[in-house]
């Protein structure tokens, strides 16, 4: 297939994408009632919208067996100070490290977080989300555009492209 710079081949790679059905799973984030082109590729992405309907299951686990909740309940451990050889094979069974190493992975680093609040206000800043585009920050000075094909279609691809076309 010979690729074409156009929204209508944009639509007709979507019609055919064997992903499209995922893409309405996602919660999409809006700016001004538009959806916005998301290009975060970070490994956290877009809520699912079932996300709701774990919530109720991991606080009943916590409160069922306190801390252990997050190893003995439905989703145990969840990548959270998980064997690093077997994390992302994503088995059910909780394989904790042996070692301390296994808290430095436990939580959320704080500093990354305020990081990642700071590169949020730096894209307000450079107007990005006013132009409906939320892409990632990298230092020292990256704005990463990284499509994830689950939730971006090949129509917001294109549209993402006539933005920066734009823009240069």
């Amino acid at each position: 297939m010979n690729f074409i710079n156009s929204l209508d081949f944009a639509r007709t790679l979507d019609r055919v994408d064997p992903l499209r059905f995922y893409r309405d799973r996602f919660h999409m984030p809006q700016h001004g009632g538009k959806e916005m082109v998301y290009f975060t590729g970070n490994s956290l992405g877009l809520q699912p919208k079932t996300t709701g309907s774990y919530l109720p299951q991991e606080l009943d686990a916590w409160a069922d067996y306190g801390v252990e909740g997050h190893f003995k309940g439905k989703n145990p451990g969840l990548g959270r100070g998980h064997d690093k050889a077997t994390r992302f094979q994503m088995d059910k069974t909780f394989l904790p490290m042996q070692t301390a190493q296994r808290w430095q992975i436990s939580n959320a680093p704080v500093l990354s977080m305020a990081a990642c609040r700071a590169a949020l206000d730096i894209y307000a800043e450079a107007g990005m989300v006013a132009l409906g585009i939320l892409p990632d920050w990298r230092e020292p000075n990256v704005i990463r555009c990284a499509p994830v094909p689950l939730y971006n279609s090949f129509e917001v691809v294109h549209r993402f492209g006539q933005i920066l076309d734009g823009l240069l």
